[in-house]
């Protein structure tokens, strides 16, 4: 069985090897911008995955990119366990173009299941405020 334990959205997700620690700085739980569409330069998702039992072999999954009910992006990606029980997925998403307000989620899915989702509101602010992200 596959389970995730975490799935976040930032600007920076960094994984340190001398020590195998990660750090994530602004946290994304927000996008507002004065006009769409908009692009972002950089989403950056972490996720740490569990397998019970323990796999000795890679599994494939897929993650997506929806605004609201519509697929933006689409892409398989490979978990290689190597016979530990936990993984770390390092997603770096560059120039995403988002049409307009919603809710922008991020799914993980294996075995045509979901198994991780999570979401950035996307709002749109007067012409005249700063866009802002949080």
């Amino acid at each position: 069985m596959l389970t995730s334990r975490i799935i976040l959205c930032a600007q920076g997700i960094i994984r340190d090897t001398e020590t195998d620690s990660v750090s994530v700085f602004n946290i994304l739980e927000a996008i507002s911008a004065p006009k769409f569409p908009v692009v972002i330069d950089a989403i950056r998702v972490f996720s740490l995955t569990e397998s019970e039992p323990v796999q000795a072999e890679d599994m494939e999954l897929e993650w997506h990119v929806y605004l609201d009910d519509s697929e933006l992006l689409s892409q398989k990606a490979r978990i290689e366990f190597q016979g530990k029980k936990r993984h770390r997925m390092f997603i770096q998403i560059r120039g995403l173009e988002i049409p307009g307000p919603g809710e922008l989620w991020i799914t993980l899915n294996y075995g045509g299941e979901l198994t991780v989702k999570t979401y950035i509101d996307v709002t749109q602010n007067s012409p005249d405020q700063k866009p802002a992200r949080s």
